[in-house]
């Protein structure tokens, strides 16, 4: 671990909410009756019939979307005590065909949360990014990053209604549990170190 440890934040799902503006889009296409709370997968377009998948996809890396999505209430504070226990970086997947979305991304982490964009990290294959703490809502980059820097206690699975019936091997819950996760395992090293020094 660095001496400053560097904690990995995904967007979409952690910090921003992308979901309830993605089913708003898809109960105007076709899924009237879709609901945040009723997903139990990632990608939204297949909750729709095949004609109207594109017109979503349309939608939603469209200009202004990722711009206009909201903050979850607990991402502010969680950010500022992240900040407290290491350097803070987003990790967030580009959308494919969306023209401005990484601007409109940079712009929303700024003016929400402060990052600037030499902490804002654009990338799809997010286990090439090193860290000492990474946490997403999408399993399959948590056992990603897990497996290529051998750190399954250190990737967080951040609980979403489309995850909640997975099991995993790594530790889980929301961004707040995060937050005291990475707090416990720092004080816990401190103390481990103090130890071996003794």
């Amino acid at each position: 671990m660095t001496s400053t440890p560097v904690i990995l934040l995904d967007v979409d799902g952690v910090l921003a909410d992308f979901a309830t503006a993605a089913v708003a889009v898809a109960r105007g296409l076709g899924a009237p009756d879709l609901s945040v709370e009723a997903l139990d997968r990632y990608d939204i377009s297949t909750y729709l019939r095949v004609p109207a998948r594109e017109r979503y996809r349309e939608r939603i890396r469209a200009r202004g979307f990722c711009a206009a999505l909201r903050a979850y209430p607990a991402a502010i504070s969680a950010v500022l005590e992240l900040r407290e226990l290491g350097d803070v970086v987003a990790v967030t997947s580009p959308m494919p065909g969306g023209m401005t979305w990484a601007y409109e991304r940079e712009v929303w982490l700024r003016d929400h949360l402060s990052f600037d964009r030499d902490h804002v990290i654009s990338i799809s294959a997010k286990h090439h990014v090193a860290g000492d703490f990474f946490a997403d809502d999408t399993l399959e980059h948590v056992r990603g990053w897990s497996k290529r820097w051998s750190a399954p206690y250190r990737a967080f699975l951040i609980d979403a209604p489309y995850n909640t019936a997975l099991r995993v091997q790594h530790p889980r819950g929301s961004l707040r549990d995060f937050v005291t996760y990475v707090r416990g395992y720092l004080a816990t090293a401190r103390d481990h170190s103090r130890d071996g020094a003794a």
